[in-house]
């Protein structure tokens, strides 16, 4: 059976790594992907669990301040960027961003909207929403050329 999209409800933070593997196995059309969320709706525990998932070695912390972390697994790069901090799009190109997203690496990108154009499909969107006190629903959806916005298949 087709998917559409890939959907979780009342995810604790004990089940981000079994939520990581579905959809590290499930999203197999785009290495980048942008998450969405307001503060401390658990964007960076996600990518933690992210990065534990593909085997790197290194704890992933929150890239806030160095706006992106570099992590090595056996297969390729995984970079981890927050561009909160940014102002504006000049500044994304600034720091190289479309050098990242062209380099074939998983692109784990939190506050994603400053980079505007430069966020070529396909690519997908992650959004995550509190809803509750300990739990989050977490939504996937697959951005592309063809259709600018598909769920994911």
């Amino acid at each position: 059976m087709e998917r559409q999209e890939l959907l979780w409800e009342n995810v604790t933070k004990e089940q981000l790594s079994k939520v990581a593997a579905v959809l590290l196995e499930k999203c197999k059309s785009s290495t980048v992907f942008l998450l969405e969320g307001q503060l401390g709706a658990g964007k960076t525990s996600l990518v933690q669990a992210l990065v534990r998932v593909l085997g790197c070695q290194q704890e992933a912390t929150s890239p806030t301040f160095t706006l992106i972390n570099e992590y090595s697994s056996a297969e390729r790069s995984v970079f981890h960027m927050d561009l909160y901090r940014l102002k504006n799009v000049q500044e994304a190109e600034e720091i190289g961003l479309t050098e990242y997203l062209d380099s074939g690496s998983y692109c784990f990108i939190e506050w994603p909207d400053v980079a505007g154009t430069l966020l070529i499909p396909p690519f997908y969107k992650i959004a995550l929403e509190v809803n509750g006190p300990e739990t989050r629903a977490i939504k996937v959806s697959l951005y592309t050329e063809e259709n600018e916005h598909a769920n994911h298949e």
